[in-house]
């Protein structure tokens, strides 16, 4: 069994204890946590994706500006 943390900027929580394979997600940051014990990778993504304003558009089909 390893100790597993989060790999998010800043947070470093303690997700626990694994063998194997497996994703966690964090509940400090919002991120993915994968890790593979066996071959020790461990790799995170953001959990908050961030939108453009200029990306969004309303139900009625209004852009943002």
């Amino acid at each position: 069994m390893i100790e597993v943390r989060c790999k998010g900027k800043g947070c470093s929580l303690l997700l626990g204890e694994f063998s194997g394979r497996g994703r966690i997600k964090c509940r400090k940051c919002g991120g993915i946590n994968t890790f593979d014990t066996e071959t020790g990778e461990h790799n995170f993504e953001s959990g908050k994706r961030h939108t453009d304003l200029s990306e969004r558009t309303t139900s009625s089909g209004v852009v943002f500006r």
